[in-house]
């Protein structure tokens, strides 16, 4: 009876066990793969810094990294796809930062200013990085891997700020009513596009000189954008 007891209980208890270990399994697989992909972004970030974008291979990324070539290509379709895998996620925390920081009570040059601030903080930190993202920021439009649509979307989102902006001043009265919202927005993206990768080509890479720069180009635009008095 103990025996028969014994293994009732054992039976009983099997279950459980086998979905605690499923589970411990599952948690170290999961730990595995992020590992791989931290090791990956880490050996790339190096790579495409010390060699550009043009001389970098992936095999290097794979060797630094130490996976095998396959395995970088479960996390990124090619070259371009890694270089968006080594900043997205970077890239994505300060675009949320930057749309949370826009005051739409602001003259339309200061939310501007709020909204491209927190990118320019960033890219102080790692122009080299900067410098080579932009360069192949366009490619991204045209790019369906995860990676380039985060890309796409992060664009779109930025994109739909600036008409927001517009919006709220054209509601205001302080940007004429007649002016296209999307058409004056994109314009703006590309404005600061073109600021943003002048400045990454500076020495000292000034946060507040870079600002200033884009200020005064920007108001280039809100000369024929402002409400005639």
């Amino acid at each position: 009876m103990q025996s028969k007891t014994f293994k009732t209980a054992r039976l009983t208890a099997s279950p459980a066990a086998d979905r605690d270990s499923s589970d411990q399994q599952l948690g170290l697989r999961e730990r595995h793969k992020l590992d791989k992909l931290r090791r990956i972004q880490a050996a790339a970030r190096s790579v495409f810094l010390e060699k550009g974008f043009d001389v970098a291979t992936t095999r290097e990324v794979a060797e630094i990294a130490g996976v095998s070539h396959a395995t970088v290509f479960l996390y990124a379709k090619d070259k371009r796809d890694l270089l968006f895998l080594v900043f997205n996620d970077d890239l994505d925390r300060v675009a949320e930062e930057a749309l949370a920081a826009v005051d739409h009570t602001k003259a339309l040059l200061t939310q501007l200013l709020q909204l491209f601030s927190p990118f320019y903080r960033y890219f102080a930190n790692d122009p080299q990085i900067g410098l080579v993202g932009i360069h192949q920021y366009g490619t991204a439009a045209f790019g369906g891997t995860p990676q380039m649509q985060r890309v796409q979307q992060r664009s779109e989102a930025t994109l739909q700020a600036i008409c927001a902006s517009i919006d709220a001043c054209k509601a205001a009265g302080t940007v004429a009513a007649r002016v296209g919202t999307t058409p004056a927005a994109l314009v703006i993206r590309s404005i600061y596009l073109s600021e943003m990768d002048r400045w990454l080509h500076t020495t000292d890479r000034d946060v507040d000189a870079g600002l200033r720069s884009l200020r005064s180009a920007l108001r280039l635009v809100f000369e024929g954008l402002r409400h005639p008095e």
